[in-house]
């Protein structure tokens, strides 16, 4: 009688920072508490991203507001850092991700499709087709779902 002993090697994907874009909107907010508890399960730290539009708002007002959401999670158990940057929104969140080491990055979105999508765009597809770093994606209850097609 012959047994074969296999040696498997398990690669295991650690996720150690987990990035969260904000903007100050309800829907971004959808995301963050999806990445807390991705953070606590794994012990990552969690980088929130703000992307300053020049034109509104200035780089204080944008510290301030991230300083104040680590602040209401300070006792989440959760490290929590912060980010300002300048720029198309959809770029500077795939620049940051790598400049940071980022293991993932938690959006949310619409989930709207078809003229909504091409009329508005979406921030979270483009990150989504233009990042390396894999990208968990939060549907904002109560917005429409479709159902799969072939097309």
């Amino acid at each position: 009688m012959q047994y074969a002993i296999c040696n498997v090697q398990w690669n295991y994907i650690v996720y150690k920072r987990i990035m969260v874009p904000l903007d100050g909107s309800d829907l971004a907010q959808t995301a963050l508490p999806h990445a807390l508890e991705l953070c606590r399960a794994l012990g990552a730290t969690l980088l929130l991203l703000h992307v300053r539009d020049t034109r509104h708002g200035s780089a204080e007002a944008a510290r301030r507001f991230l300083d104040f959401t680590r602040r209401q999670h300070a006792n989440d158990g959760v490290a929590i850092e912060t980010v300002v940057r300048e720029g198309p929104v959809a770029e500077a969140i795939v620049r940051v991700a790598e400049q940071e080491q980022i293991d993932v990055i938690a959006m949310a979105t619409h989930g709207r499709s078809g003229l909504q999508r091409a009329v508005y765009g979406s921030v979270a597809e483009q990150v989504l087709r233009s990042s390396t770093t894999p990208v968990l994606l939060v549907r904002v209850p109560g917005s429409p779902v479709e159902s799969p097609s072939d097309g």
